[in-house]
């Protein structure tokens, strides 16, 4: 798909779940009116320990070494 003078991807069925997800959980939290000015965001994305993690080190948060990465979650919310 070209955009002008650039092209885009197309976004896959999955992609596109997700986003419609995204705009429905965060549809209440919408402002009345654009916000205006610098904005701050803070993200944290969290999963589930996985079934083979022994219990007794199901302490605190692990980093997420699979696919998608931190980036692709934000930059997907972000957009």
């Amino acid at each position: 798909v070209h955009i002008g003078e650039h092209a885009k991807l197309a976004d896959t069925k999955e992609l596109k779940l997700v986003i419609s997800d995204y705009l429905t959980l965060l549809k209440p939290y919408q402002p009345a009116r654009p916000l205006t000015g610098p904005v701050s965001l803070k993200l944290a994305f969290v999963w589930p320990y996985r079934k083979s993690e022994p219990k007794k080190k199901r302490i605190g948060l692990i980093p997420k070494t699979t696919k998608p990465d931190w980036d692709n979650l934000a930059k997907t919310l972000q957009d």
